[in-house]
C-alpha cells in the first residue's frame, strides 16, 4: 500500500464509531452487522465501501484463510484489523491478535511479506449489559453458540459501545520473528473443533511503515 491510499482510507473513517449506528448501518448492506466485535468488521465495512479497485475485497485465500485484502498494485496480501487500546477494564492493551500462524508463513514466503492495517480507538464498554440487549433483540434469533453458552452459564465478552479513533498504522511483515505464536493454541470453536494457533503483534514494539495520529 501507498502513503496516498493509507491518507485516503485515513479520510474515509471519521473521528467516531456509534456502536449502534454502524450495525445499523451495516445490517443495511446485510455487512456481518450480527458479530459481537463490531468495530472490526465496521472498519472492514469502511474499506471496502471505499474501496477504487485498489484492493481485492475479500482477499487471496492462503491454507485456507481468506486475508482481508490484497493490494493489486504491488501483490500483497493485507489483513485489516481494530485494535483496542485498553481493555474494558482500563488497562493497556498491545498486543493485537492476527491471522493464523500457517497462512501467514505461507504469505511472507509465496509474497516476500505481508501487510496489516490496523486502526486503534479508545472504547466506552457495556458496562450495564444495555447495549448486548439492544443487539440481541435486534437480531431475533439467538444463534446455537449463544443458546448453549447460557444452559451451561458461559460468561459472555463485555461489549463496546462506542470508540473514538486514535491512530491508522500500517506494518508491513516480511519477517516472522518480530510477531509471537501460541495465541489460541489449544482452545475451541463453539463446534468443538479446534481453533488455528495465531500470530499475534506487540504494537509497542514494531515501528509501522505509515502511521497518522488522529
Amino acid at each position: 500500500m501507498n502513503i496516498d491510499y493509507f491518507k485516503k482510507i485515513n479520510d474515509s473513517l471519521g473521528d467516531c464509531w456509534d456502536g449502534k449506528a454502524s450495525i445499523i448501518r451495516m445490517r443495511a448492506d446485510d455487512y456481518q452487522w450480527k458479530q459481537m466485535e463490531w468495530p472490526a468488521f465496521y472498519f472492514q465495512y469502511l474499506v471496502k465501501l471505499n474501496n477504487d479497485n485498489s484492493f481485492l475485497i475479500p482477499g487471496k485465500t492462503i491454507n485456507n484463510t481468506t486475508f482481508d485484502t490484497h493490494w493489486i498494485q504491488t501483490d500483497i496480501p493485507i489483513d485489516v484489523k481494530f485494535h483496542s487500546n485498553k481493555n474494558d477494564k482500563g488497562q493497556h492493551n498491545h498486543i493485537a491478535p492476527l491471522n493464523d500462524v500457517e497462512a501467514i508463513k505461507i504469505a511472507i514466503d509465496t509474497y516476500g511479506t505481508f501487510g496489516l492495517l490496523i486502526a486503534c480507538g479508545d472504547n466506552e464498554y457495556d458496562h450495564t449489559g444495555e447495549f448486548k440487549i439492544w443487539h440481541d433483540t435486534l437480531k431475533e434469533k439467538k444463534s446455537k453458540y449463544v443458546l448453549e453458552g447460557e444452559a451451561i452459564g458461559r460468561k459472555s465478552r463485555i461489549r463496546k459501545v462506542f470508540t473514538k479513533l486514535t491512530h491508522l498504522h500500517y506494518y508491513q511483515i516480511d519477517n516472522i520473528d518480530v510477531l509471537s505464536d501460541g495465541f489460541q493454541k489449544g482452545m475451541k470453536n463453539s463446534d468443538g473443533s479446534s481453533r488455528k494457533e495465531k500470530y499475534t503483534l506487540n504494537t509497542s514494539n514494531v515501528q509501522p511503515l505509515y502511521t497518522i495520529a488522529r
